[in-house]
């Protein structure tokens, strides 16, 4: 390697290193909203930071934190994809569980592990939705950026969610 390429290849290692420290946070929690487990959700940003250093993306990528999200939201449906078996059996066990759950939760008054389970319930790309804009404090036409919809379809989304948590939430009576 030429002390030229080496230096470039620094250079590159440093863009994405501070790509990393500045959005890993936020890529997390949003991998999770997507993914509801830890180390599938860490998998998939480590998968997409190699994915860039491997094929040299780093050299094409105007905006780090929007081409992040969006690479790391197709990697989390790339894994759920891989694992859609086994997606189905853990949803039909998380359905028994829920309303085994709701008695306890009932007893702790602890409303917000309601919400927080009625959101889990949700399909994928509504909790997606719903992260964005509670959680995340986005609107419409930044969450249509990110996830590369329309504001309509971002829209009946987020209204298609809030309707079944507002079904889930009342079946339970909370």
């Amino acid at each position: 390697m030429t002390l030229e390429n080496q230096k470039y290849h620094e250079e590159s290692l440093h863009v994405i290193e501070s790509a990393y420290n500045d959005y890993a946070n936020e890529l997390y929690k949003y991998a999770l909203v997507i993914l509801t487990d830890s180390e599938d959700a860490n998998d998939a940003i480590q998968q997409v930071f190699i994915e860039i250093l491997r094929k040299k993306k780093y050299l094409s990528i105007q905006s780090y934190k929007q081409y992040l999200l969006v690479a790391v939201r197709n990697k989390c449906y790339d894994i759920i994809k891989k694992r859609n078996h086994l997606n189905k059996l853990k949803a039909d066990y998380s359905s028994m569980q829920f309303l085994e759950v709701v008695e306890e939760c009932k007893d702790y008054e602890d409303e917000r592990i309601l919400v927080e389970r009625a959101i889990r319930k949700l399909p994928i790309k509504q909790r997606e939705i719903i992260y964005w804009k509670i959680y995340e404090n986005k609107t419409f036409k930044e969450i249509g950026e990110i996830v590369e919809m329309s504001v309509n379809t971002v829209t009946s989304r987020y209204r298609y969610a809030m309707d079944k948590l507002k079904e889930y939430l009342e079946k339970i009576k909370i």
